[in-house]
């Protein structure tokens, strides 16, 4: 069940990986390594897609499209400086190939992309970025609760009903290999990684898999704090027998015969993250959140389908992240959808869970309307034109 949201203009990003290398060895690291590219001539893209109503969410095929067009120019007036926080990680592709492209810049905004460091709740309710990445977590609902005014308006990442799951479970192989554990309700007792620490998407989305087994979280003993990068390590040693994991790394463990997937089919129509905008910001400067929207969903537009393995978006997508196009095409592909759509219903389970599993300080659940704002992509799907789920990538 879908909403909407907003557009933009960016600058560089840092992250990095120890290297394929030590991925294949299961030593995989996270290192900073900073660029600043510059943007290029924004190439023409606009397309029709979905409503947001609950019947027409993400994946939903729209009417037939029109004559696709370039999206109309913003009006002339001095550029925007916006910051926006992501994580230098695949999901996050859309805003990059964006940035390169001059999508931004041709709606008048400066983007400025900054690659995550500290939480982007606090930062955005602090004023110090106008848009960020964010997982649906414990630290979301208590920062409504002390009064911060955040709204998701766009996708980031989400699995398509009938596609493989974006975070499976997955298990160590020895233990598959050796007959020890034949399916999820063998389990019971084990060790089950989660990335981070909060009460929030990622345990919401390990419950669901548990749940295929007639398991609870409560039914596995929880190992917390670990990073994505570090959990092929930790299950090729036998620190842990099973957990959810993402990609790149979820391909390259498979690969190596480090682990195995135990569940691929729990997730369709889960809604992982999206981006959120700082409400204050977006009370005063609307059409700048909606420009964001028009060249955020361009890119997303971009990568869409074959798109997302044509060379200049892998270069792109490789320069961000540092991982190589040569792992990039073999991994699996997060969802965001053409129109801005978000699985609402997901995230509003989320909600529930949260509450009932972590120390919120909210008094009563947030209504969706609290939680998400589908204006801004809405507008900004009337400026592409909608997006048909089976039209080429950015048209």
């Amino acid at each position: 069940m879908p909403a909407r949201g907003s557009p933009g203009s960016g600058r560089g990003a840092r992250w990095g990986l120890a290297g394929l290398l030590l991925w294949l060895l299961c030593a995989v690291a996270c290192a900073p390594a900073s660029s600043r590219p510059a943007a290029s001539q924004p190439a023409a893209s606009g397309a029709p897609s979905t409503s947001d109503a609950p019947t027409s969410g993400p994946g939903a095929t729209a009417p037939a499209p029109s004559a696709p067009a370039a999206a109309a120019p913003a009006s002339a007036r001095e550029p925007l400086e916006i910051h926006v926080g992501y994580i230098p990680s695949l999901a996050y592709a859309p805003l990059y190939v964006a940035y390169e492209k001059g999508y931004y810049r041709e709606r008048g905004l400066q983007v400025e992309l900054e690659p995550g460091a500290g939480s982007p709740t606090a930062q955005l309710g602090a004023g110090q970025m106008q848009l960020a990445g964010i997982g649906f977590d414990a630290a979301f609902f208590n920062a409504r609760a002390r009064g911060i005014d955040l709204r998701v308006i766009l996708p980031v990442s989400a699995t398509k009903p009938g596609t493989l799951a974006l975070l499976p479970l997955v298990l160590r192989k020895e233990l598959w290999d050796s007959g020890a554990v034949r399916g999820i309700a063998d389990l019971r007792g084990r060790r089950l990684a989660q990335n981070g620490t909060s009460t929030g998407s990622t345990q919401y989305m390990l419950s669901l898999a548990l749940a295929k087994g007639g398991l609870t979280l409560n039914d596995v003993e929880l190992v917390q704090g670990l990073n994505f990068a570090d959990i092929p390590q930790a299950l090729a040693q036998g620190g842990i027998d099973a957990s959810a994991l993402s990609e790149p790394f979820l391909s390259l463990a498979l690969e190596r015969g480090i682990a195995i997937s135990l569940s691929d089919d729990h997730l369709g129509g889960v809604q992982s993250n999206g981006l959120a905008v700082n409400g204050a910001f977006a009370r005063a400067n609307p059409d700048a959140v909606v420009d964001f929207a028009v060249g955020y969903l361009r890119g997303v537009r971009d990568l869409y389908g074959e798109g997302r393995v044509r060379p200049e978006n892998l270069a792109i997508m490789e320069q961000y992240t540092k991982v190589p196009a040569a792992t990039i095409v073999r991994t699996r592909p997060a969802y965001a959808d053409p129109n801005g759509g978000l699985y609402t219903d997901s995230i509003m389970a989320i909600q529930q869970f949260i509450f009932a599993n972590a120390p919120v300080e909210l008094a009563e659940p947030l209504k969706l309307e609290e939680i998400v704002d589908s204006s801004y992509a809405r507008r900004s799907v009337e400026v592409l034109g909608e997006f048909r789920e089976d039209s080429p990538p950015g048209t």
